[in-house]
């Protein structure tokens, strides 16, 4: 038995008594258990540098973690515009899923999302009246997916999947019936792929320093592509896809961030008037820590500083030794995160400290992960299905997930099923199954 905790968009949890005065952290939580899953599965795997690519039914959600860590804004907004302003994990998220609708807009163009056809109706194959064609028809059309979902509890029709795809994009574009699905697909790709750049290379990261971690109902089904636009060499999709941000729940620690404003110029502020800032806010810390009734060996306390060329008004946070001595290593800290974000930095510029703050950590008991021992060996498929990639139709092996154990080794084409989603692996690339259980797709052949 344990006390109640519950998960807020910094990444941590608190009780239902902090909720009571910082309840607005509630808001993004689901979303930032996915990034929080995302991150540790990738740290698992040896991939510190990790994408978070979270898609469902109706949004895909990215997240981003360096050097092991998610990447934190200090501030959000919730869909209608009221600004959240406390430290959350940063995630991007758009209006493309499995139920994403094609359509063409007033310029002629071929559009996917942001409106979706939800559980219901659903996309068409689900034989509940849509007749817009969806991501998931576009894929049912491919062949990427099979007749039945959620281990046969949802069939498909693909009739009428094809005959959405048909009417609602092939006749008015003058395609083909796969040329049209692909079309569907490659558009949705490029919307997903352009969040990715966003929260990647407008970030100052290169994603081919990343691998992507596949998840939700739908991520395996179009990681490896959105990865190869990408040149991002690593695929990692773990082994329940659909339910991993439920994971993220159970990686947690307690959590709470203390700041304030601490205006100075770098060069002349005191690094005694730092230390005496810092030591007064880890008091309070410790206070709400022991309120959470975490026991003082197992709270710990992280310092950080925003800082900013004078003149700016984007601050970036750098940390802070638990004794302030000298601001000099701040400020080269600084120098070297500006540099890496903008690709500039200014040594000759004077440095201006904005803020400081204190994330107060309480250590709980987290999920372990059981490793089994690897033995490499080349599965034999269930089957065998046509699957179109780029416009030709592929002899593409079917595998059921819950049949892969650790050491498994296979080619694309391939497809992997089970409850919860499916993973495509494209021709020329080459999948694995870890320690783990976790597959990894190699998206260079």
């Amino acid at each position: 038995k344990r006390d109640l905790l519950l998960l807020h968009s910094g990444g941590g949890v608190m009780t239902p008594a902090s909720v009571k005065d910082f309840s607005a952290r509630l808001a993004g939580s689901g979303i930032a258990a996915g990034a929080i899953a995302s991150r540790f599965i990738g740290n698992l795997c040896g991939y510190p540098n990790s994408i978070g690519f979270d898609m469902g039914g109706t949004s895909t959600d990215v997240s981003l973690a360096w050097n092991g860590e998610s990447r934190i804004t200090k501030d959000w907004y919730i869909e209608f515009g009221y600004p959240i302003r406390f430290p959350s994990i940063e995630v991007l998220t758009i209006g493309a899923g499995g139920g994403s609708l094609a359509w063409q807009d007033e310029g002629g163009s071929l559009r996917n999302g942001p409106q979706s056809a939800g559980a219901f109706p659903g996309p068409a194959c689900y034989k509940n009246g849509n007749r817009i064609a969806t991501n998931t028809d576009a894929n049912v059309v491919l062949g990427r997916l099979g007749t039945s979902l959620a281990g046969g509890k949802i069939t498909l029709d693909p009739a009428l999947a094809a005959e959405a795809v048909q009417e609602t994009v092939a006749e008015p574009f003058g395609m083909e019936l796969h040329q049209a699905a692909e079309a569907i697909i490659a558009v949705a790709n490029a919307n997903m792929g352009n969040a990715v750049r966003l929260l990647s290379i407008s970030r100052g990261y290169d994603p081919r320093d990343f691998a992507l971690v596949a998840f939700g109902g739908a991520g395996a089904l179009h990681g490896a592509a959105v990865a190869k636009e990408l040149s991002i060499p690593t695929v990692i999709v773990p082994p329940n896809p659909g339910v991993t941000s439920a994971l993220g729940c159970l990686l947690v620690d307690v959590q709470h961030d203390f700041s304030e404003s601490f205006m100075a110029d770098a060069s002349t502020v005191s690094p005694a008037e730092m230390q005496a800032a810092f030591v007064l806010m880890e008091k309070q810390a410790v206070e709400r820590l022991g309120h959470e009734g975490v026991a003082q060996e197992d709270m710990a306390l992280q310092r950080t500083v925003e800082m900013m060329y004078q003149g700016q008004w984007r601050s970036l946070a750098v940390s802070a030794p638990a004794r302030i001595e000298s601001i000099c290593p701040l400020i080269e800290a600084f120098h070297n995160e500006h540099e890496r974000e903008f690709n500039y930095r200014r040594e000759d510029a004077p440095v201006s400290i904005f803020r400081i703050a204190v994330k107060a950590i309480g250590i709980v008991p987290k999920a372990e992960i059981p490793r089994h021992g690897v033995l490499p060996h080349v599965p034999e498929p269930l089957g065998r299905r046509g699957v179109w990639f780029d416009g030709v139709s592929h002899d593409a092996a079917v595998y059921e997930r819950d049949q892969l154990s650790a050491g498994a080794a296979f080619a694309g084409p391939a497809i992997v099923e089970q409850f919860d989603s499916t993973t495509v692996v494209p021709p020329g690339m080459s999948a694995t199954v870890d320690g783990f259980l976790n597959i990894l797709i190699v998206t260079k052949g």
